[in-house]
């Protein structure tokens, strides 16, 4: 009788970062293995949704809701993204690793997957001496030739000015998140595993890095390390998202900033206050951020505590949203044009690339009423950005055509 595989996930509660990865999760499950999933007990109920058992942190940063105030990781309230960045990466790397640690001392595991941001949790699985794999629910933000820093919202140097500015970008934020060694090394010689020159090495010992997006929706590269590879995007629609749950008459403008909080009440209340002079509906969906009856709202404009966009997104005209990878790729394959306010994260990057293609415009979080709805009338307007969208929607489809299933590859 063969022997279920047991692959432990350890994963943040990231968002909309956390349906892609269990997306993976559930593929596995339906090829015959066994998941638990290691995290934040705000995750436990998509978790058991999707088919994994779930076992709490017990010294990690672990909320126990999506409130602002839980949130362990907050970059909303001006701190710097930097400082977000190396909070999550290293200032709990320690946690991470005797969290991964304990519970493979607790559980028999064949194989790890990791968040791509836990790298204290991959030092945990290299000292548990188990092989592990890394996770990027979207783009990674690790430098490579051809692609500039992705937070800044920078597209490909044209010209050699361009792509030497580029290159010094990358090197200095390299340099800045090289500061983790004074953490993680420490961290690794209590383990007795090798010191690392930078940080980002940690990604070499793993057997597979897998980016949870689409090569054709980058920048085009020069080169990724020999064992990170694009396994395409997942783009499951959380279980707390219902279908539409009201009628409305097509086609609509559809608009989403995500499904945590990063302070975009106002920006909702600018956007719904200029679309409403559409001649078409708006549908707003908060993503289980916001109560609808805190927002004024108007006679074609319905507003909603959540929907899942897998079925929204074909009835749509536009999409107004804050450049999520989720939505951004989802609107993307739905070959609609899009209007993107990116309030942070990797929002900028992916905002960057939708203008790039041509698929889309960009507008600033502090754009008036009067602006938001002329660009979106413009969007509305011209064929040449639905157009673009739909030919990138042909080219991921095809490259997700050629690539191997999941369970074959993890």
């Amino acid at each position: 009788m063969a022997i279920t595989e047991h692959y432990l996930f350890v994963m943040w509660d990231g968002g909309g970062a956390v349906p892609p990865i269990l997306g993976v999760a559930e593929k596995l499950i339906r090829s015959g293995k066994k998941i638990s999933v290691l995290g934040e007990r705000s995750m436990q109920p998509e978790v058991e949704a999707a088919g994994g058992a779930f076992i709490p942190y017990q010294y990690a940063p672990n909320r126990p809701d999506r409130r602002p105030e839980s949130d362990p990781f907050p970059d909303w309230n001006g701190v710097s993204p930097f400082k977000v960045l190396h909070k999550l990466m290293y200032a709990h790397a320690a946690e991470y690793a005797k969290d991964v640690l304990e519970c493979c001392e607790a559980h028999r595991f064949d194989k790890i997957v990791v968040d791509g941001f836990l790298i204290g949790a991959m030092v945990g699985a290299e000292a548990a001496n188990l092989p592990y794999s890394v996770l990027w629910s979207a783009l990674d933000p690790v430098p490579h030739p051809g692609r500039p820093p992705d937070g800044l919202g920078m597209r490909p140097g044209k010209n050699l000015l361009g792509k030497t500015r580029n290159k010094a970008l990358n090197w200095v934020f390299l340099k800045i998140l090289q500061s983790g060694r004074k953490l993680l090394n420490p961290l690794r010689k209590q383990y007795d595993l090798p010191p690392l020159s930078h940080p980002f090495d940690q990604y070499r010992s793993a057997e597979k890095v897998f980016l949870l997006s689409s090569a054709a929706f980058d920048y085009p590269l020069v080169q990724l390390p020999a064992n990170t590879t694009f396994l395409g995007p997942q783009l499951n629609d959380p279980s707390w998202a219902p279908k539409l749950p009201v009628e409305v008459q097509e086609p609509y403008v559809l608009v989403s900033l995500g499904s945590t909080f990063q302070n975009q009440h106002a920006l909702y209340q600018q956007l719904i206050d200029a679309l409403q002079e559409l001649p078409v509906p708006v549908v707003v969906t908060l993503g289980n951020v916001f109560e609808p009856d805190t927002f004024r709202t108007y006679p074609n404009v319905h507003i909603l505590k959540a929907a899942a966009h897998e079925e929204v997104m074909p009835s749509c005209g536009l999409v107004v949203h804050h450049g999520g990878h989720g939505i951004s790729l989802k609107s993307t394959l739905a070959g609609l044009p899009q209007l993107v306010i990116p309030l942070g994260r990797d929002q900028f990057g992916n905002a960057a690339r939708i203008v790039y293609h041509g698929m889309g415009l960009q507008a600033a979080k502090k754009s008036t009423p009067k602006r938001l709805l002329q660009t979106a009338r413009l969007l509305l307007s011209r064929e040449e950005y639905g157009q673009a969208a739909v030919r990138m929607s042909r080219r991921i489809r095809d490259e997700l055509s050629r690539q191997a299933p999941i369970e074959e590859v993890l």
